[in-house]
């Protein structure tokens, strides 16, 4: 069975986007460019090392160029090897590669994504879209991304509600989410004052001055 994620981008999202013109994915133009205004957020980024978990096509890289933000580093995986594919033909200068974040052999760490290489780690919507044993695989997603992090991670979720529901879609509880974060570190931000069917966690390694 194909992964509805992977389905869901193939039909919206290939050969829509173009780096400054962000297609809209996740409900518009605005409500993406708020999330990821959010998720930069977690710190200043500019000189920073980041991951992008779920990265697509790149724009959050792009949006945080447009704001004036220079990483030091940046590196996006995703599972979609046609978004994948489409990202590496159209922006060479990115280095995107089709990738598990849980998936990734040891052996070849060093080459990908090497143990506290990222100051920070980024994932926008990856958790989105209903699945099989969606819990166990977030819980793990959210540990693994904590544990490469030197600094921290910023990850946003649809927040539940009974009203706008979509089938597709997965919606998630704050307590859910701070349940699993509490076990990792006490040093996190709950953001659900931008939009209301959104909500993004960061977690710090440490305080922040």
């Amino acid at each position: 069975m194909k992964n509805p994620a992977i389905e869901y981008m193939d039909k919206r999202y290939l050969n829509k986007s173009t780096p400054g013109k962000l297609y809209k994915f996740w409900g518009n133009k605005t409500v993406q460019l708020l999330r990821f205004k959010i998720l930069s957020e977690i710190d200043d980024l500019t000189n920073k090392s980041v991951l992008d978990v779920g990265c697509g096509l790149g724009e959050f890289y792009y949006f945080c160029k447009e704001k004036g933000v220079n990483f030091s580093e940046y590196v996006g995986i995703d599972i979609n090897p046609k978004i994948v594919k489409q990202a590496n033909d159209k922006f060479p200068e990115l280095r995107i590669s089709c990738l598990d974040v849980l998936e990734i052999p040891r052996d070849i760490m060093d080459d990908t994504l090497e143990k506290n290489r990222f100051d920070y780690i980024i994932a926008s919507g990856l958790f989105n879209f209903e699945c099989a044993n969606w819990d166990e695989r977030t819980w793990l997603i959210i540990e693994e991304c904590y544990k490469i992090s030197k600094l921290g991670v910023a990850i946003n979720f649809l927040r539940f509600r009974q009203e706008e529901r979509r089938p597709i879609a997965h919606y998630t509880r704050y307590r859910d989410i701070l349940e699993v974060v509490e076990r990792l570190t006490n040093r996190y931000v709950l953001r659900c004052d931008y939009k209301k069917n959104d909500f993004t966690v960061y977690l710090y390694k440490k305080q922040l001055r």
